[in-house]
Protein backbone atom coordinates (compact mmCIF):
# COMPACT_ATOMS: atom_id res chain seq x y z
CA UNK A 1 0.00 0.00 0.00
CA UNK A 2 0.94 3.58 -0.97
CA UNK A 3 0.44 6.76 0.93
CA UNK A 4 -1.67 7.61 -1.36
CA UNK A 5 -4.06 4.50 -0.96
CA UNK A 6 -3.06 5.34 2.68
CA UNK A 7 -4.01 8.64 2.82
CA UNK A 8 -7.24 7.62 1.19
CA UNK A 9 -8.10 4.88 3.51
CA UNK A 10 -7.83 6.86 6.34
CA UNK A 11 -9.56 10.02 4.65
CA UNK A 12 -12.38 7.32 4.04
CA UNK A 13 -12.08 6.29 7.68
CA UNK A 14 -12.46 10.11 9.44
CA UNK A 15 -15.12 10.61 6.45
CA UNK A 16 -17.44 7.89 7.64
CA UNK A 17 -17.02 8.39 11.12
CA UNK A 18 -18.41 12.01 9.93
CA UNK A 19 -21.05 10.72 8.43
CA UNK A 20 -22.47 8.73 10.97
CA UNK A 21 -21.96 11.39 14.31
CA UNK A 22 -24.03 13.49 11.66
CA UNK A 23 -26.34 10.52 11.10
CA UNK A 24 -26.69 10.72 15.18
CA UNK A 25 -27.09 14.03 15.14
CA UNK A 26 -30.57 14.02 13.03
CA UNK A 27 -31.65 10.71 14.93
CA UNK A 28 -31.97 12.58 18.16
CA UNK A 29 -32.97 15.82 17.06
CA UNK A 30 -36.30 15.63 18.26
CA UNK A 31 -34.97 14.32 22.04
CA UNK A 32 -35.93 16.70 24.82
CA UNK A 33 -33.58 15.74 27.67
CA UNK A 34 -30.63 17.75 28.99
CA UNK A 35 -27.83 15.51 28.47
CA UNK A 36 -29.04 14.28 25.30
CA UNK A 37 -29.30 18.32 24.49
CA UNK A 38 -25.59 18.51 25.87
CA UNK A 39 -24.57 15.47 23.99
CA UNK A 40 -25.72 17.45 20.49
CA UNK A 41 -24.10 20.26 20.95
CA UNK A 42 -20.50 18.85 21.79
CA UNK A 43 -20.50 16.50 19.26
CA UNK A 44 -21.99 19.40 16.57
CA UNK A 45 -19.11 21.53 18.15
CA UNK A 46 -16.50 18.35 17.68
CA UNK A 47 -17.81 17.25 14.38
CA UNK A 48 -17.21 21.58 12.77
CA UNK A 49 -13.66 21.24 14.53
CA UNK A 50 -12.79 18.30 13.49
CA UNK A 51 -13.27 19.65 9.53
CA UNK A 52 -11.88 22.75 10.03
CA UNK A 53 -8.66 20.33 11.11
CA UNK A 54 -9.08 18.46 8.26
CA UNK A 55 -9.07 21.09 5.43
CA UNK A 56 -6.90 22.66 7.64
CA UNK A 57 -4.43 19.59 7.64
CA UNK A 58 -5.05 19.03 3.91
CA UNK A 59 -3.62 22.70 2.89
CA UNK A 60 -0.91 21.77 4.97
CA UNK A 61 0.25 18.49 3.79
CA UNK A 62 -0.50 19.81 0.12
CA UNK A 63 1.75 22.76 0.47
CA UNK A 64 4.32 20.61 2.26
CA UNK A 65 4.71 18.17 -0.94
CA UNK A 66 4.31 20.69 -3.49
CA UNK A 67 8.47 21.14 -3.65
CA UNK A 68 9.29 17.90 -3.15
CA UNK A 69 7.01 17.07 -5.77
CA UNK A 70 8.61 19.93 -7.87
CA UNK A 71 12.61 18.70 -6.61
CA UNK A 72 11.84 14.97 -7.69
CA UNK A 73 10.48 15.97 -10.94
CA UNK A 74 13.38 18.52 -12.02
CA UNK A 75 16.24 16.17 -10.38
CA UNK A 76 14.93 12.88 -11.52
CA UNK A 77 17.90 11.78 -13.29
CA UNK A 78 20.23 12.40 -10.65
CA UNK A 79 17.96 10.94 -8.14
CA UNK A 80 18.12 7.82 -10.09
CA UNK A 81 21.67 8.33 -10.69
CA UNK A 82 22.95 8.36 -6.70
CA UNK A 83 20.31 5.51 -6.47
CA UNK A 84 21.62 3.52 -9.21
CA UNK A 85 25.39 4.45 -8.09
CA UNK A 86 24.96 3.11 -4.33
CA UNK A 87 23.08 0.07 -5.47
CA UNK A 88 25.93 -0.99 -7.58
CA UNK A 89 28.70 0.03 -5.11
CA UNK A 90 26.67 -2.00 -2.55
CA UNK A 91 26.54 -5.04 -4.71
CA UNK A 92 30.48 -4.97 -5.72
CA UNK A 93 31.01 -4.31 -1.96
CA UNK A 94 29.30 -7.89 -1.42
CA UNK A 95 30.31 -9.43 -4.32
CA UNK A 96 33.70 -8.62 -3.07
CA UNK A 97 32.98 -10.18 0.19
CA UNK A 98 32.41 -13.92 -0.33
Amino acid sequence: MNVAESNADIHESISSVMDDACALLAATADATQENVIEARRTLSDTLRTSRETCASLGRSISRSARPVNEMDRTNFYEAAGVTFGLGALIGFLMGRHR
